[in-house]
């Protein structure tokens, strides 16, 4: 492995075991969705029955997360600004944290202007949220909502705005996001990027993959100032794919790097990879680039939710997770919130149990898509029916 990659790993691990208890908090507040997204984790059990707690639970699971010292919360759904009281629940969350609105926009902007390489980008980066005052807010949304109040309520609590969008190409966006207007959406990036950080999040998958590189000019035209890169998870039907896929996703970034340069003095890449990506001379060679390359954020997957348990995703019904995958095995809950707090889940024997299991799948994860407890699940799944 390169001097470079070793010197980013150092410096990115310092950060995470040096940060606090938990890196990111994922909270679907709502199962319902306008959309049906063809690859959404959800799937099957979105708005078939409606799951949504009160205003007060969700905000006392908000603020159980904030006093446990949580780095990120993500509000997610469904579509979590589907909620009727969407814009009661963003404003109370102001109280909890210090608040400076467009400190944490103006400073990525100066940031931007830098032109750091990757390391450098996400050490800086971090600096910048441990002044905005953590934990960060994030709202993940498919940007078909928007309103003046939620924008003012969003921007009042110091949120940043994650938009999901699998190209600009409207006709990839009606086959993989069932129901959506893409022409209302863009519209509200460009509503929401006036006050707000937006990053416009892309689920690669074989439907995208060789178009990817086209909504860096986009998002950049419509003043988002992210473009998030995350590859679908190939298992189950797509697992066969897995090796075409890989090579599809880094010829697409070797593209999308040379031309980001051209963009880079006012956007910002995050990239993500599956350390199972990087084992050929290819993958190692496209390691390097996006490394030598300025305001990127390099993400290469080490499952924190499966392995370190140091991630938490809450379900509509207040059952704790490691991460959304996890969701499809009962078994792999924590336990619920209205029965015991989150320090109790979090120090939990189970916890410290689950990690013990999890762990002996790491290995196995690049055979799942580089999932780690969709490699539990589906051996588990395995040697059941053998038994039966």
């Amino acid at each position: 492995m390169s001097r470079s990659y070793l010197c980013w790993k150092m410096k990115n691990d310092f950060l995470k075991v040096s940060w606090r208890k938990i890196e990111m908090s994922v909270f679907d507040i709502t199962n319902r969705c306008n959309l049906k997204c063809i690859y959404c984790c959800r799937g099957e059990s979105l708005n078939k029955q409606v799951d949504e707690v009160s205003t007060e639970d969700v905000l006392n699971t908000i603020k159980q997360i904030v006093d446990i010292r949580g780095n990120f919360i993500v509000l997610q759904g469904g579509e979590p600004l589907i909620r009727k009281d969407i814009v009661d629940i963003l404003s109370k969350m102001k109280e909890y944290k210090k608040v400076i609105p467009a400190k944490y926009f103006n400073d990525l902007k100066n940031l931007l202007k830098l032109q750091l390489p990757a390391e450098r980008f996400g050490m800086q980066y971090k600096k910048i949220l441990v002044r905005q005052g953590l934990p960060m807010y994030f709202v993940s949304t498919n940007g078909t909502i928007y309103s003046k109040n939620i924008e003012k309520a969003l921007y009042e609590s110091g949120f940043a705005v994650d938009i999901s969008l699998d190209s600009f190409d409207k006709e990839i966006n009606e086959r993989t996001r069932i129901g959506i207007n893409h022409d209302t959406v863009c519209e509200n990036i460009k509503k929401f990027s006036e006050r707000l950080p937006v990053s416009i999040s892309c689920t690669v998958t074989e439907e995208n993959v060789d178009t990817i590189d086209e909504m860096i000019d986009y998002a950049y035209r419509f003043g988002a100032i992210s473009v998030k890169y995350s590859p679908v998870i190939m298992v189950g039907n797509r697992k066969e794919n897995d090796e075409n896929f890989r090579f599809r996703y880094l010829k697409a970034l070797d593209r999308i790097l040379d031309i980001f340069p051209n963009y880079s003095e006012k956007l910002y890449l995050t990239i993500k990879i599956y350390k199972h990506c990087l084992n050929d001379s290819y993958g190692k060679a496209v390691l390097e680039k996006i490394l030598a390359t300025p305001n990127i954020m390099l993400e290469i997957h080490e499952c924190a939710a499966c392995i370190k348990l140091k991630e938490l995703y809450i379900d509509p019904k207040l059952n704790v997770y490691g991460c959304a995958s996890m969701k499809n095995d009962p078994s792999l809950s924590l336990g619920n919130l209205y029965e015991k707090t989150l320090v109790d889940l979090w120090k939990s024997e189970k916890r410290l149990y689950l990690k013990q299991q999890l762990s002996k799948h790491i290995e196995q994860a690049g055979k799942y898509g580089g999932c780690t407890a969709s490699s539990y699940i589906i051996q588990k799944d395995t040697r059941r029916q053998k038994d039966d």
